[in-house]
């Protein structure tokens, strides 16, 4: 659509002579700075699978309680069914 507005036309005249070259390139991913790395994650994994609380578990860099009982609550979901 934007591409389409750029050149002045309309977005489905624009996908015929883009998509024979494999259409857009969409924005490269990146995880946010705030989301856990990978390292921060299996610590929590093993302190749940130690069955501690989120007061017992290991607190690497950044990481509050609060952060930990976000993915304890995440992980209880799918635990649960919930989560998909």
């Amino acid at each position: 659509m934007a591409i389409g507005r750029a050149f002045g036309k309309q977005s489905s005249s624009i996908y015929f002579l883009v998509a024979p070259h494999g259409g857009i390139r969409p924005a490269e991913r990146h995880r946010s700075r705030r989301a856990l790395t990978l390292a921060e994650r299996e610590v929590i994994s093993r302190g749940v699978t130690a069955d501690r609380s989120a007061r017992s578990i290991p607190k690497p860099g950044h990481i509050g309680e609060g952060l930990i009982n976000i993915a304890l609550n995440a992980r209880s979901g799918l635990i649960q069914g919930g989560g998909v």
